[in-house]
């Protein structure tokens, strides 16, 4: 029979979120010393509405370099540049969201490149929620059953 045990996190280091609102005052309330890190591919698609179709790929190219730069101050005179250029200019939205989401952007720069690569988005996060509950719709096999006898 498996052993039950209780199981919590003690610390959480940095969260790696997609913007909802209430997410800073209740990981700063329980998890004072967190890092809140924006998901940049959230960040993106959230603003790829103001483009059409067929510019998007052009558009998150574009954008890239912001989020690939090796630094905070590199990244911001990316962004600069972006919102010089002409993609800033026709799309204005897209500047404005990443500068009011720019203080949870720039914690991202303080981790190295291979850190970087892990938490730059939720995706790995929601692929694994979305496998579990496949899994479970289906009747498969949960972590709990997974548990090695004692």
């Amino acid at each position: 029979m498996p052993r039950k045990t209780k199981t919590a996190a003690t610390a959480v280091r940095i969260a790696v979120t997609d913007g909802l609102k209430a997410m800073p005052e209740a990981l700063g309330t329980v998890f004072p010393a967190t890092t809140l890190q924006t998901c940049f591919v959230h960040l993106i698609r959230n603003r790829m509405d103001f483009a059409i179709w067929k510019g998007h790929k052009a558009l998150a190219a574009a954008i890239k370099p912001i989020y690939t730069a090796v630094s905070s101050e590199a990244a911001e005179s990316k962004l600069n540049a972006f919102e010089a250029g002409s993609w800033g200019q026709k799309f204005p939205t897209v500047v404005n969201a990443w500068r009011r989401a720019w203080n949870k952007v720039i914690a991202f720069f303080a981790f190295p490149p291979e850190v970087r690569r892990v938490i730059y988005t939720t995706n790995a996060i929601e692929s694994v929620n979305a496998s579990c509950a496949r899994s479970s719709r289906r009747g498969g096999t949960s972590p709990a059953s997974m548990q090695p006898p004692s």
